[in-house]
């Protein structure tokens, strides 16, 4: 099972994002980040962050607005560039191979 989807099943059978990342043994930065991608919606002040974020405002002036570190509202953004390993671009697939290639 790939990350994404493990952190998607394990969030859904335990409901929780830090005993999801306990569990898995990741940071609770990537399970919310990985879950907002997925589009859920944890709580309302992640639905008021996705709301602005769509209105274009900045990281900054978002987090300004509902109170929380820069920091905390770019891990409830949705991600734009694709998962490390994960629905890589071709590009990335011609380098992981010629990596593999040279390392034989």
């Amino acid at each position: 099972m790939d990350e994404v989807k493990n952190i998607c099943v394990t969030y859904d059978k335990i409901g929780s994002i830090r005993g999801t990342a306990r569990q898995l043994e990741i940071s609770w930065n990537r399970v919310v980040k990985v879950l907002s991608t997925e589009g859920y919606i944890l709580n309302n002040k992640h639905k008021q962050i996705i709301i602005l974020h769509n209105q274009g405002l900045s990281i900054q002036e978002i987090a300004d607005k509902v109170k929380l570190s820069a920091k905390t509202v770019q891990s409830y953004v949705p991600a734009r560039r694709p998962y490390y390993k994960y629905k890589q671009s071709k590009n990335a697939k011609k380098i992981a191979q010629w990596r593999a290639k040279k390392e034989v």
